[in-house]
C-alpha cells in the first residue's frame, strides 16, 4: 500500500508486461521506470529464492531509488478543491489468468473510460475453487466522476460497458458483480 501510494503520488505507471526483476515472483512483481531508469521494483520474492535464504515463502520487498524521489517530489504539497459533483462507485470482481499482473487491469480500466474514471483501487485478490484452476479474481473498486456535471445512471452504465468490453477483449477477463 505504501509503494502504491508513492507510485500514485508521483503519477508513475508500472511497465505492463514486464515481470519485475530477477529473483522476484513472476506475475506478483511490478517494475517502474522513468526516463529509462528503474526507480521502483516491488512485489513478492520468488519462493525458490526465499527458500534459499530461509525466508517465509510469502516474503515481499521493495527497492526504491531514493535519489529519484528527492528529485521528483514537489517541494511544497499541492492542494486542490474538493470535487464539485458526486462520484459513482462500482465494486467488481475481475477474473483473469493467474499470471496476469494487476497493473494491466488498472491500465485497461483507466484507458477504456478516460475522463470518467477517477480512481481504481485493488481491494482483494482471491484464488480458489470458485474462480477455477490457474485463475485469480481481483476485487476492484472503480470510482467514476465527471468534472462537468453529475453522471447519470446511463453514463455510468455506458462507462462500465466500455470497461467490461476492453477487459474481456484485451485481457480475456470475466467480470462478476
Amino acid at each position: 500500500g505504501v509503494v502504491e501510494g508513492l507510485r500514485d503520488a508521483l503519477h508513475l505507471r508500472p511497465i505492463v508486461g514486464e515481470r519485475g526483476a530477477p529473483g522476484m515472483h513472476p506475475g506478483r512483481t511490478e517494475r517502474i521506470e522513468k526516463d529509462g531508469r528503474t526507480v521502483v521494483v516491488w512485489g513478492q520474492v520468488d519462493p525458490h529464492v526465499a527458500a534459499n535464504w530461509e525466508l517465509p515463502e510469502a516474503t515481499y520487498l521493495a527497492e526504491i531509488d531514493l535519489q529519484f524521489l528527492l528529485d521528483e517530489l514537489p517541494s511544497r504539497p499541492a492542494a486542490s478543491a474538493p470535487p464539485r459533483y458526486p462520484a459513482a462507485i462500482r465494486d467488481v470482481a475481475i477474473v483473469v489468468d493467474e499470471t496476469r499482473p494487476y497493473a494491466e487491469i488498472e491500465r485497461a480500466v483507466v484507458e477504456s473510460a478516460k475522463g470518467v474514471v477517477e480512481s481504481v483501487a485493488l481491494r482483494d485478490v482471491y484464488r480458489g475453487q470458485q474462480v477455477g484452476a490457474g485463475k485469480k479474481s481481483f476485487a476492484v473498486r472503480i470510482v467514476l466522476r465527471s468534472v462537468s456535471g453529475t453522471l447519470s445512471e446511463e453514463d455510468v452504465e455506458k462507462a462500465m460497458r466500455r470497461i467490461q468490453g476492453r477487459l474481456e477483449r484485451q485481457l480475456g477477463a470475466v467480470l462478476r458483480a
